[in-house]
């Protein structure tokens, strides 16, 4: 049976007495290590997990001792899988879950197996997960983060709402459950942001029943969950916001006012993030007839003593510190080729004051949909596709996009005009369309870290690459005007 092997990191150390020696097994190790360890990973690991399951080891040493220069340009693929193999021995002695079985096919192999039960017992080191458990986890990263885990691949992605639409009752209750634990674990803007996100995939039962389980698990008995749920439409017409939006800020105002939450304060924070002036809101609500208490918390407003949730980000971002750490796998790096044109493209479709700086938050999240569009063709964008977005636009990596911008045939006819002077101005497509400049260039695997408050992005070869050589402008550095941070580009 074949297994995928995902390796996140491969480190290799060599001790050698001898510069010259070093430098020549170095250009060696380059040259075969990666053939030679997929080899020797597929050896080990063929036989090793049953179908649909998933085996996650955290961390692997492997010393091989003292071997001639001979063994290692000629027999390291042996050596290593020799080695590798009493090491996971000893690994899954250590719980109990490993079963040795020798084979020497062509004299020098060996294989393993991993015992199939479904009750193997996890520890630090190795866990064992089933397909379901595998995506709860990948899902869970998401919410919190804003992208997918780096082992994720792509293709294996399910839109969340169908991930939690698909769920059972009891089911979807766990997950939510997660997330409660999770939000709580986290502070401030990240707590928000993972609020944001999960209420953008909910749909409006779902929603309802995340904040009942709020009040459950938190035991807040003096919330009137029937009298707030009650008051719905009529508030989400007179502030003039999705009931997607009013659920999402019930649920904030419950999870920071506990048991202090009333309807009366709800009404109170929905006026104070009101973008319509409280005169006018008070003249909707005679026109709405709504309710008398409703009534007299918007007449009393201006008078109340009430602090309503702050909008402000935190000063720090944990969450973002861990993503700029393990770095981002991405799958439009090629949108780096652009950012000689981004910033007339931004000015010219209203984004950008004067200073060449957006001006405002909206304005920076439309121009992430706006780069979504340029790569794919799609205004239907998918937020965990968009790390790169975010960082060209200077959009904090956790921060969460709302699910509803929309682009104007205008805007999008300018993205499609700027890639047709892309492909004008670079001689070597000879007039290639912009759909094959998006699938052949802009589309592109690659990898953001995160270096002396830098970016450094890694970009996946292709044999087309000959082309680069004959663009008009460079691409290893990249300075845009409302970036903080240099973008350097290895292509």
């Amino acid at each position: 049976m074949h297994n995928d092997i995902l390796v996140r990191k491969q480190v290799v150390k060599l001790n050698v007495s001898d510069e010259a020696l070093a430098f020549s097994l170095r250009k060696h190790i380059e040259a075969n290590f990666e053939a030679d360890i997929t080899s020797v990973l597929e050896g080990v690991f063929n036989q090793g997990i049953s179908a649909g399951g998933y085996l996650v080891i955290d961390q692997l040493n492997v010393d091989i001792g003292t071997i001639s220069v001979h063994d290692l340009e000629h027999r390291l693929p042996e050596l290593m899988q020799q080695k590798l193999v009493k090491e996971l021995a000893a690994l899954f002695n250590d719980t109990g879950n490993y079963q040795h079985t020798p084979s020497w096919p062509d004299g020098g192999s060996t294989a393993f197996e991993i015992a199939a039960d479904a009750n193997k017992k996890s520890s630090d080191d190795i866990q064992y997960r089933s397909a379901g458990e595998q995506e709860m986890i990948a899902l869970l990263y998401f919410l919190q983060y804003g992208v997918y885990p780096w082992w994720q691949k792509n293709e294996l992605i399910n839109d969340p709402r169908q991930v939690l639409g698909d769920s059972s009752a009891k089911h979807l209750e766990t997950i939510l459950s997660q997330v409660l634990t999770m939000i709580d674990a986290q502070a401030g803007q990240d707590a928000k942001n993972i609020i944001q996100r999960v209420f953008n995939y909910l749909t409006i039962g779902q929603q309802q029943q995340f904040i009942q389980l709020l009040v459950k698990e938190r035991s807040l008995s003096s919330v009137d969950l029937d009298n707030l749920f009650q008051g719905q439409s009529t508030l989400s017409d007179l502030f003039d916001i999705s009931l997607n939006e009013y659920y999402c800020r019930l649920f904030k105002y419950i999870w920071h006012h506990g048991n202090n939450a009333n309807d009366q304060k709800f009404v109170y924070e929905l006026i104070q993030h009101a973008d319509i002036p409280h005169e006018e809101i008070l003249n909707k609500a005679i026109l709405l007839k709504v309710d008398e208490n409703v009534f007299t918390a918007i007449n009393n407003f201006p008078a109340a003593k009430y602090t309503a949730l702050s909008d402000e980000k935190a000063a720090t971002k944990p969450a973002a510190d861990t993503i700029k750490h393990e770095g981002l796998y991405i799958i439009n790096a090629g949108l780096i080729l652009l950012h000689p044109f981004l910033s007339n493209y931004f000015k010219g479709v209203g984004l950008l004051n004067d200073a060449n700086q957006f001006a405002s938050v909206q304005h920076q999240q439309k121009a992430t949909v706006l780069l979504y569009y340029l790569q794919c063709g799609d205004d239907e964008y998918n937020e965990w596709e968009m790390p790169f977005n975010k960082i060209l636009c200077g959009v904090e990596l956790t921060d969460t996009l709302p699910n509803d911008i929309k682009l104007t045939d205008d805007e999008k006819q300018e993205a499609d005009s700027l890639l047709e002077a892309v492909a004008e101005h670079w001689s070597a497509l000879k007039g290639a369309s912009i759909g094959a400049l998006r699938q052949t260039f802009l589309l592109r695997n690659g990898k953001l870290s995160f270096k002396d408050d830098n970016w450094l992005l890694q970009v996946e070869r292709t044999g087309t690459d000959i082309l680069l050589d004959r663009l008009p402008w460079g691409i290893g550095t990249a300075k845009l005007p409302w970036l903080k941070q240099i973008i350097y580009t290895e292509w």
